[in-house]
This record gives structure tokens, sequence and C-alpha cells, in this order.
């Protein structure tokens, strides 16, 4: 079996986090991954998917497909990270850690997962190494911000039998294999605005109206798979204006589909109900960021990288996430797509860190994958 390189992995992480590449502003890291392709001599495209989402590229989509009767695998991972990193993202380098300077985020959500696949690759064509499968690497833009890459990208009509999505937190160990569904939710409620002091019986109070619908909401962790949550408020002029108008948004997650439209349908007949019983009006709208995703655990999927794991000798475990990927994304177009570890630890803080050695652990794992 192929044995990554710890000292190239080490670089590639370098440079990559050295590369600014906020949502919408990836193409300096597009740059770089077109340009190793090239060296690698490897097949790939830029997507349009940045046109129809403003980003300043697309989706970076390269390919090894040699095996024409042989089942395809695509590795994902996305170039766009959170701030802050105004002064430029200054790693510091302790042993095998990598952390940031104290100042900046340090990216390694999802540049280590990048890194992995980068890794693979030149692996692969470094040694002449011959997949069992086809491999396609997908590096997505804007996942971030609703994984709106993933949302457009180009496949050019490919079969992707498995996607194997590095973007989690946890260790190495743990494979994730489902993840909940996700809705944003806008709230604007509409009162009528009067003079505080001369005639608060002419005007109708939206945060008074607000406070009641927010009030009547369970709120926090509903059960262990669903949650939900008011996250921002505002509105009104002045204090002695009654305030005609305030807008809050909120969110709510649940592994079960049945039980967040539920909610979904409780928190629209609370909201016109008390909306109503208050003069006031309420504009609602819910837009789905994300839909949920359960792997069964005897799937081909899991086999697969079952298999990769017990090939290493390596622990693996089975888990779930209260978040969203790329992987959701994946699973609703019909790619059965799971999460495995990018390496990385306190992602989107200013103590964001990653061990150049669980790298090196991803990047045995794909190797396993692809049985070379």
């Amino acid at each position: 079996m192929a044995i990554p390189n710890k000292e190239r992995i080490l670089n590639y992480f370098l440079d990559l986090v050295k590369i600014p590449s906020l949502s919408k502003n990836e193409k300096g890291v597009a740059n770089y991954i077109s340009s190793l392709l090239d060296k690698l001599n490897i097949s790939y495209y830029i997507d349009d998917a940045g046109k129809s989402i403003g980003s300043n590229t697309g989706n970076v989509i390269a390919y090894i497909e040699e095996r024409p009767d042989a089942p395809t695998l695509m590795f994902s991972a996305h170039m766009d990270t959170v701030g802050p990193v105004e002064s430029g993202v200054k790693p510091k380098i302790e042993g095998d850690i990598v952390k940031t300077n104290g100042t900046t985020i340090l990216g390694s959500d999802d540049k280590a997962g990048i890194t992995a696949i980068l890794e693979l690759l030149t692996l692969i064509k470094e040694q002449n190494l011959e997949p069992e499968i086809n491999i396609v690497a997908a590096f997505t833009i804007s996942e971030e911000i609703g994984l709106l890459g993933a949302k457009n990208i180009d496949l050019k009509g490919r079969k992707i039998d498995f996607a194997y999505v590095l973007d989690s937190s946890k260790d190495p160990k743990y494979i994730v294999h489902r993840a909940p569904s996700h809705y944003e939710l806008y709230f604007t409620v509409h009162g009528k605005s009067a003079h505080a002091g001369a005639s608060p019986e002419k005007g109708i109070n939206a945060i008074y109206v607000a406070s009641k619908i927010i009030s009547s909401f369970n709120m926090g962790r509903i059960d262990e798979e669903t949650t939900f949550n008011i996250g921002k408020i505002s509105g009104g002029r002045a204090f002695n204006i009654v305030p005609d108008k305030v807008e809050f948004v909120g969110e709510t997650r649940s592994h079960s589909e049945e039980k967040i439209q539920r909610i979904l349908k409780e928190i629209e007949e609370k909201t016109k109900g008390i909306s109503e019983e208050n003069g006031a009006k309420v504009d609602f709208r819910k837009v789905e960021s994300f839909k949920a995703y359960n792997i069964d655990k005897d799937a081909p999927i899991i086999k697969n990288i079952i298999f990769a794991y017990e090939k290493l000798g390596a622990e693996y475990i089975l888990t779930f996430t209260n978040g969203g990927s790329d992987a959701n994304v994946f699973n609703k177009m019909g790619i059965p797509a799971i999460v495995i570890s990018e390496g990385t630890h306190n992602p989107h803080t200013l103590d964001e860190w990653v061990d150049i050695g669980d790298i090196v652990k991803v990047s045995n794992i794909l190797v396993s994958l692809c049985g070379v």
C-alpha cells in the first residue's frame, strides 16, 4: 500500500492556508489546485457554479477514469473559509501541530481535507499507481454560506457511486453517516406606529407582538434529534415611537423529516394566530438549507469504508452530526455520501489547530479506499 508523504502534506497544507479564500473569493485556492493538477498531468475542469452564485471561480473537478467497468468514488472538500483573515493567516508550527497566531482562523476547515485529497492524487501519479476504482475529486466553492458550490456543481453527467466528503472536525476514527435537515426561518412583524406618549392606543406595538410570538415557541433542544432557535431580532426607531416593524430570524434542525415538518407547521400557525389576535400582520418565510440523510449501516458505502479502515487496522466509529455539509447536497442528488474527518480541531475559531499526523491518517484512509 502506498505511504503518504508527511513532509509534503505539511507543505501542501501551509501553502493552502496562506491563500485567502473567503466564500465567493476562492480563486487563489482554485489556481493552486489547478497548477498542481497540471504538474501531475491529471485531467480537470472548472465548472460554471461561480457564475450562478457570484463567486470569482467555480468548483474544480479533477478525475482519474481509467476503468470503465469499475465504480467511481468522489472525494470532496470545500475551498472557502470563514473569517477573520484580515491580516492574512500566519500559521505557527509546533512539532506536528499547526495552529494560528491567535489573530485569525487557521482555515484547516477545509484545507486539511483538500490537502489529503491532493496527497492521494500526488501518490497515484508519482508512483504510477493503478487505483481499483475511478476517482473524481471535487473541490467546491462557498460551502460555508449555504453549500452553494455543491448545489450548483456540474459533474457532466458522471455516475458517482459513492461520495466521501472530508469535512468533519471529529477524530479520523469517526465516520458520519447521518445528518439533519435544516431550515432558515425569517419573520417580519408589521404593526402600526404612533406617538408613545400622546396616543399609544392608536398604535400596534410590533415588538410586543413579536415577543408574544417568540415566547410561544418551544426553544432549544426539542428532543434528541431536533432543535429550534431564534438567533437575531431587530426593530423599532426610538423610545417614544410605538414600533411598527420588527424582524427576527431563527432556524430549526432535525434528523426526522416528519418532526421538522410538524414544527414548521406549528410555527406558521402560531405566528399567524398571535399576530391576528393583536391586529398585526406577519410575513413568515422558510428556506430549506439542506435535507437530512441517514445512510444505513449495512449500505455498500459504509461497508466500503469500514473495509478500508480494517485494511489499515484502524479503529472506526459510526456517528452523526447536527451540522450540514456538501454530503447533504450529494445525497439529495441521489449520490450516497458520508462525511469523514479532515483532521481539524476548534474550526471557525482563533484557537483552530490541526495535527499533521491526523491528515496523514486521513490520507491513508483515502489510499485504502482506492486500493493503492
